[in-house]
């Protein structure tokens, strides 16, 4: 499979599938869908084991762009269960839109495991990502113990090398907890290249090199705003390792290169991912302003 970025014919997809949080973006391509025509039903996901204040003036918002045409699917920052349960049904969508803009981790990838996507390679699938301006000064703080990331625990075999990926972000923490908890023997920190601020980039630097600290940790480049040239800079990282080696990432960068590493393990499904949920986030201030929104248009191969 690869990623087609361009325009959205809005009479292709039957349903659309967001994600309400406490960030302003998060509106952001239900406003653009509603101006492009879609005529479509939409279904709404939510975490309300969280402060709902933020959260529920944006899903309200959402309900009142499409009114009679939503659906709301409470699910669990905690607890992958709710959203696994909804993407089972969900994989009888034909065709469908997906905001992975503010979907956290621990919700998006089990989301993706669970619906099946990849294996039916006749669906109409496209993702939407709306990208902030800002960021703010922290995102998030008080992390669980890392864990496997549901449905993506590997092939558990043993292996005597065991690599780890951490495709860093702005969250120097929860990388340091997620490379003690996986226990490598060998740590690959990402840079990521191409950012859709510039800050964002120097930002990212700096977190590297808070986690890079004294160990000898190697450094790579990776594109992240782009999710075909993402997944090939990390393919080249995994094809210089032996067959047999244990591929862990910890994928903490942009949702779009969390699209990337979803692709690799289509390919591989012995890929191992990582996360460290947080427990409290920067609600008030985790984010402001939004780009227009990018839409990636998955085309199946089987090459």
């Amino acid at each position: 499979m690869f990623f087609k970025e361009g325009e959205i014919d809005c009479e292709k997809f039957e349903t659309a599938v967001l994600f309400a949080s406490y960030e302003e973006r998060c509106t952001n391509v239900a406003k653009d869908l509603l101006e492009k025509g879609f005529r479509g039903t939409i279904c709404v996901m939510f975490c309300n084991d969280l402060p709902l204040q933020r959260t529920e003036t944006h899903l309200n918002q959402i309900k009142r762009l499409f009114e009679s045409r939503h659906s709301v699917i409470p699910v669990s920052y905690h607890n992958p269960i709710p959203a696994i349960q909804f993407a089972k049904n969900f994989n009888s969508a034909r065709s469908a839109l997906i905001d992975v803009s503010c979907f956290n981790r621990g919700n998006l990838f089990p989301f993706l495991w669970a619906s099946g996507l990849g294996k039916d390679k006749t669906a109409e699938v496209t993702f939407a990502y709306s990208a902030p301006e800002h960021y703010g000064d922290w995102l998030s703080a008080d992390y669980d113990e890392p864990k496997n990331i549901v449905g993506f625990a590997g092939g558990w075999e043993f292996a005597r090398d065991r690599i780890l990926i951490c495709v860093v972000g702005f969250e120097a923490q929860r990388a340091l907890l997620v490379i003690q908890a996986s226990e490598p023997s060998k740590v690959i920190l990402t840079v990521g290249t191409v950012p859709t601020r510039e800050q964002f980039c120097e930002r990212n630097e700096r977190t590297v090199e808070a986690v890079h600290g004294s160990k000898n940790y190697e450094i790579r480049e990776i594109n992240v705003s782009d999710p075909n040239l993402c997944e090939r800079d990390l393919q080249q990282i995994i094809s210089a390792f032996p067959s047999g080696t244990e591929i862990n990432f910890a994928p903490l960068s942009t949702k779009i290169s969390c699209l990337a590493i979803w692709a690799l393990w289509l390919r591989d499904n012995k890929i191992r991912l990582w996360n460290a949920q947080p427990k409290n986030y920067n609600q008030l201030n985790y984010s402001k302003g939004n780009s227009a929104p990018r839409y990636f248009h998955v085309v199946w191969t089987d090459s």
